[in-house]
C-alpha cells in the first residue's frame, strides 16, 4: 500500500468512528474563540448476495470451462458502507468502504484463475473525497471518487446487481479513481458536463508512475419540447498515459464512449458504445477494441422492473487479422488471435422490490464466442442467477 493510500485509509477510519459517534446530532469542536458545527452524519449500507447455477453446456474435456459446468456457487457483490456529512454550508465529505468475494465468476470467465485472492472476501477503501458546491453549474470534488462516465452509464442502466454497464464491464472506463473533478449543469436544463483528472490506475491499484488520465463527459437533452424532452444523449473522451520510456515504446490508452436513452411510457430503450485505442509504439497504429450494448428496461409497476440486454465485444477491430494480439483460448494448448475472440453476452431478468430497502432479482446470462475448435464452434456458457439486495 502506498503512502498516499495509508494516509487515506487512516483518515477514513478516523472519520468513520468520529461520525458514527456523532450520528444522532452535531459534533461540536471547541476552539479558543468559537465553536464549529459539523452536520449530522448520513450513513448508508448496501450489499447484493447471490447464487448462480452454471448450466452444463460444456462437455469437451479440453475446454477450460468444463470444470465449472453444472455447479452451484454463491457470491457477494456491491457490499459497501458510506458515511457522508456536511463540514460547511457548501462542502461535504464522503467515506466508503467496500467488500466483495473475489471468485472465478467475477474475475475470469475463460476458466482459468491464478488470482491468489480468488474466493476470499476482500475489503477496500472505495471512496474518500470532499465535495464543494459553488453554483449549480460548478461543483468540485477531490479525493478517491466515482468517475463521471461510469456513474452516468450505470445510472442509465439501473440493474447493477446483474452486471455493470457495458463500458465499465469491458474496461472502457473504471468506476473510481484518485484525483480531482469539476462538474455541473448546463443552462436551460439542457444537460450537464464533467471533467476529471485522475491517477489512471483504478481505485484498487497503487500509483506506479508520474503519468495521469483525463476524462471529459458531456450529457445533453437536445430536444426540450413535447414527448422528446426526456431523450438523453451523452459522450465521453478519455486520455490515459501509463508509461513513456525513451524510444518508440509507449503505453497509452485513448477511449471514447456514447450513450443514447429514449424513454417511452414505462419503457426505456438505450444504446451504449465504446472504443478503446491501445498504443504500444509511436510508429505503429493502435489496437482498437470495440464494445456495444443495447438494452430495454420496463417498469410496469413501481416495485417491478424488467430488463433485456445484449452486449457485443470485439478486442481487435484492426484490419491486420488480429495477428499481433494473442488471447487465451477456452481450449487447452490452442492459440487464439484477437479477431477470433469476439463474444456476445445476453441478459434477461426481473427485479422485485419487496420493501424500500430489500429487493429480489433473478436473471439468465448467456455468452457466445466466435471461436472454433476442430472446425466446430465452441458451445456458449450459461448461468441462472438469484440475487437478494439489501440496503439502508
Amino acid at each position: 500500500m502506498t503512502t498516499i493510500r495509508r494516509v487515506l485509509f487512516t483518515a477514513a477510519v478516523s472519520v468513520i468512528f468520529m461520525l458514527l459517534h456523532e450520528t444522532a446530532g452535531f459534533a461540536q469542536v471547541e476552539n479558543d474563540d468559537e465553536t464549529e458545527l459539523w452536520g449530522p452524519a448520513r450513513i448508508s449500507a448496501a450489499a447484493s448476495i447471490g447464487s448462480y447455477w452454471t448450466l452444463p453446456t460444456v462437455s469437451d474435456k479440453n475446454d477450460r470451462r468444463r470444470r465449472s459446468a453444472n455447479t452451484l456457487n454463491g457470491y457477494l457483490r456491491g457490499a459497501s458502507m458510506s458515511v457522508r456529512t456536511d463540514v460547511a454550508r457548501r462542502a461535504s465529505i464522503r467515506i466508503s468502504l467496500g467488500a466483495a468475494r473475489r471468485s472465478e465468476f467475477d474475475l475470469d470467465q475463460d476458466g482459468d484463475n491464478d488470482d491468489p485472492d480468488a474466493g476470499k472476501i476482500v475489503t477496500s477503501l472505495t471512496a474518500a473525497y470532499v465535495s464543494w458546491y459553488v453554483k449549480p453549474w460548478l461543483r468540485v470534488r477531490a479525493g478517491l471518487q466515482p468517475l463521471p462516465w461510469a456513474s452516468l452509464s450505470n445510472d442509465a442502466w439501473g440493474y447493477s446487481f446483474a452486471a455493470s454497464a457495458a463500458t465499465r464491464r469491458y474496461g472502457i472506463t473504471d468506476s473510481y479513481d484518485l484525483g480531482v473533478s469539476a462538474f455541473g449543469d448546463l443552462p436551460l436544463e439542457l444537460g450537464g458536463y464533467a471533467f476529471a483528472f485522475v491517477n489512471g490506475e483504478e481505485s484498487r491499484k497503487p500509483e506506479r508512475n508520474r503519468y495521469k488520465a483525463g476524462h471529459a463527459v458531456l450529457s445533453l437533452k437536445p430536444l426540450p419540447f413535447g414527448a422528446f424532452k426526456r431523450i438523453g444523449i451523452a459522450g465521453c473522451a478519455i486520455d490515459e498515459l501509463r508509461d513513456d520510456p525513451p524510444g518508440d515504446e509507449i503505453d497509452r490508452r485513448r477511449a471514447a464512449a456514447a450513450l443514447l436513452v429514449i424513454p417511452v411510457s414505462y419503457f426505456r430503450f438505450a444504446a451504449e458504445g465504446g472504443l478503446n485505442y491501445h498504443y504500444e509504439s509511436t510508429d505503429k497504429a493502435p489496437r482498437e477494441e470495440g464494445v456495444y450494448s443495447f438494452y430495454v428496461t420496463a417498469k410496469p409497476r413501481w416495485n417491478l422492473g424488467l430488463f433485456l440486454r445484449g452486449d457485443f465485444r470485439d478486442p481487435d477491430l484492426s484490419e491486420n487479422g488480429g495477428q499481433e494480439s494473442v488471447f487465451n483460448s477456452r481450449i487447452r494448448d490452442h492459440e487464439l488471435y484477437a479477431d477470433a475472440d469476439r463474444r456476445y453476452d445476453y441478459f434477461a431478468g426481473a427485479n422485485y422490490i419487496i420493501r424500500r430497502s430489500v429487493s429480489l432479482g433473478g436473471f439468465a446470462h448467456m455468452r457466445f464466442y466466435e471461436e472454433y475448435h476442430k472446425g466446430q464452434p465452441i458451445p456458449p456458457t450459461a448461468d441462472l442467477n438469484l440475487v437478494l439486495t439489501l440496503g439502508f
